[in-house]
């Protein structure tokens, strides 16, 4: 009896500690792609890319918001791209077409786009202003940081400045 409640345990924490390890992050950065079935979650909020390519942000199970670009192509993918262009591409007889965009492109830099715990998917780049006391000529990229309480222990979406230098 105890070898098959000691391999029952052992099971529940396989599947534990597996399930944390493919858990969904709440953002990309550049290069990162969902592919299809690929999705970010942030709490009850998921943004998934979808078998038809239609890349949708549900509430639970409503859908609030959609590309519609439900069978446009196949076997498609969103990519943050390093321009800060958020692209739907379709991969369809090895070429990649762009079949949606956010034509939020720029200036090569740093961005991420968020699943933010209110439902606001958001592209985030560099400062709009910035004091310039940074040290050691380093510059600041912003990471999305999961599962953090802020000043006086509210969860919210937090950031880590990490710096490079």
């Amino acid at each position: 009896m105890a070898f098959s409640i000691s391999s029952t345990m052992i099971f529940l924490l396989s599947i534990a500690l597996f399930s944390t390890l493919v858990s969904a992050d709440n953002h990309l950065l550049p290069g990162e792609r969902l592919n299809p079935g690929n999705f970010l979650k942030q709490d009850r909020y998921m943004l998934i890319m979808q078998e038809d390519c239609n890349l949708v942000l549900y509430n639970l199970n409503k859908p609030e918001w959609a590309t519609n670009t439900a069978n446009q192509g196949s076997r498609c993918f969103v990519t943050l791209q390093s321009d800060g262009n958020f692209v739907i591409y379709d991969e369809q007889e090895g070429r990649n077409e762009a079949i949606w965009a956010s034509k939020t492109d720029g200036e090569n830099g740093n961005y991420v786009i968020i699943l933010q715990k209110d439902g606001n998917l958001v592209l985030y780049s560099k400062p709009i202003f910035a004091t310039g006391t940074n040290r050691f000529g380093s510059t600041a990229v912003v990471v999305a940081k999961r599962n953090r309480k802020a000043h006086f222990g509210v969860e919210q979406n937090i950031i880590e400045v990490t710096t490079n230098l």
